[in-house]
């Protein structure tokens, strides 16, 4: 089985976007939801944030961001953000 990475594109120009909040909603993902999943079609949540951190666009909610299961996971890279930054 291939290793899970996490789809952050869909934070891309918003308020998340900055290097400190997307290195600590992918430690919450290594550290907590990557190790829980049981299947990859499953819903699964980050708990990254404070109660007041919503954005439902982002399927954001109370510091949680929703995954529609793992299995779009598989095909996309957490460095996203390093390689779309300069320097």
């Amino acid at each position: 089985m291939r290793p899970l990475t996490l789809p952050l594109d869909r934070l891309k120009s918003s308020r998340f976007d900055v290097p400190e909040i997307i290195n600590h909603i992918t430690h919450c993902f290594d550290e907590t939801t990557k190790r829980l999943f049981k299947s990859l079609d499953e819903v699964s949540y980050i708990q990254f944030g404070s109660p007041a951190e919503t954005e439902t666009n982002l399927r954001i909610q109370r510091g949680k961001m929703k995954l529609s299961g793992f299995a779009p996971l598989l095909s996309r890279s957490v460095p996203y953000f390093h390689e779309s930054t300069p320097g």
